[in-house]
């Protein structure tokens, strides 16, 4: 893929491979999916990105054009302006070395094939057992499950659930890498809001998230979740998004169980809702909790769902994260509302643009035209037609 200045016939052939490889891409990602030694998504990320690049880049060069024939003509006849031999020698070495990465992954893929499945079963199975125990790591009589039961009773599993199952493997990847984001992740006493218009795929993110915080949760810490819903006026109640954080933390060490338990006796058989209690109560509550863990990590989805509730639930959550002697890992997930900005702004709050990024729609897009391809749903034989799809449906996507 060597471009000459002044060379248009290197030139197009640049241009041909960095759609076949936009297209074989998928297919790599697709092959990933399945198989025992998994290609890692992270390395197909920064090789697509690399690819985005060089279009856009070519595209910008090119300006407009009245068909797909003169476009390929620009491009060849301009390509030598938008790169100078030596930036483009250091794309191409990336290029190499993904490559290479992708070729001993495959080749390794082949001789996995023929491997005993146990160290995959064990792997799976001791992933379960994390979990479970993180989940669970106090042992529960029918009394403790009534009090939880009482503080949990509306809980955000159903929404994760659902979330996961919308997330498409591979996209949200790039904020892993965001710089933002690891900083956060680094300190137990930060505070970050990730802010974007409806669609942009905030909720999916914020599962992602989530799964990484339980990821490299320790046993001396502790993970909390919840997912506010414009549907379900029960998740926008304070109290019952305050109850169900405290019985989640309540599993998680013995004590905060018992600090669960002593205000369940206080409090019944006064009420047998949890939506009659005090926010106040909660909060209070909470922050015995919190302080016999290390830190905590709080996250909370769509806060802008919880209507006229928002301020509120703000507020108590901003309460918490001001507590001198709790180290409070809080992230937010919202469309950008003033009152929420100019709250968080407060605390200090780092804060992120969530954007469906192209990367992940092209993801997206191309795993679900390959798949109707596939199945005889879409008649497409001309990877060059593929990629002038996708780019259509990414330029049409508007950041949805």
């Amino acid at each position: 893929m060597a471009i000459l200045e002044g060379s248009k016939e290197p030139a197009i052939r640049s241009i041909q491979i960095i759609i076949r490889s936009t297209g074989t891409l998928h297919s790599l990602r697709l092959l990933s999916e399945g198989s025992s030694v998994p290609i890692k998504h992270e390395n197909i990320l920064e090789c697509q990105m690399i690819l985005e690049s060089l279009q856009d880049k070519l595209k910008k060069a090119d300006g407009t054009s009245s068909g797909k024939r003169d476009q390929v003509k620009k491009l060849a006849q301009q390509l030598c302006f938008p790169y100078e031999r030596v930036e483009m020698q250091q794309i191409l070495q990336q290029l190499e070395r993904l490559k290479s990465t992708f070729n001993l992954t495959l080749t390794a893929e082949s001789i996995a094939s023929q491997i005993d499945l146990k160290v995959d079963v064990k792997t799976v199975k001791e992933e379960l057992f994390r979990r479970k125990e993180l989940e669970a790591k106090i042992e529960l009589d029918e009394k403790r499950k009534k009090v939880l039961n009482f503080f949990g009773c509306v809980g955000p599993k159903d929404n994760h659930a659902m979330s996961l199952k919308l997330r498409h493997e591979g996209t949200g990847l790039w904020l892993l890498k965001d710089p933002r984001f690891n900083e956060w992740l680094r300190n137990c006493d930060s505070h970050i809001w990730f802010y974007g218009i409806p669609g942009a795929g905030k909720t999916v993110l914020a599962s992602l998230i989530i799964e990484k915080g339980l990821q490299v949760c320790k046993p001396s810490e502790a993970v909390a979740y919840f997912y506010c819903d414009y549907k379900d006026t029960a998740k926008q109640d304070p109290c019952h998004i305050l109850a169900s954080i405290a019985s989640q933390i309540a599993i998680q060490h013995e004590k905060a169980c018992e600090i669960l338990e002593e205000e369940h006796r206080k409090i019944y058989p006064n009420t047998d809702h949890v939506k009659q209690l005090k926010p106040e109560i909660l909060v209070s509550l909470l922050k015995k909790q919190l302080c016999l863990f290390d830190f905590t990590t709080l996250i909370v989805d769509g806060l802008d769902e919880c209507g006229d509730s928002t301020a509120n639930v703000l507020d108590h959550l901003v309460l918490l994260a001001q507590e001198s002697r709790l180290d409070l890992r809080l992230a937010i997930f919202s469309r950008d509302e003033f009152i929420i900005r100019k709250r968080l702004t407060e605390i200090d709050c780092e804060s992120i643009s969530i954007a469906a990024s192209s990367a992940d729609i092209r993801l997206y897009a191309a795993s679900e035209i390959e798949q109707r391809v596939r199945s005889g749903r879409l008649l497409v034989e001309d990877p060059s037609t593929k990629e002038l799809i996708l780019q259509k449906l990414i330029d049409k996507a508007q950041g949805m």
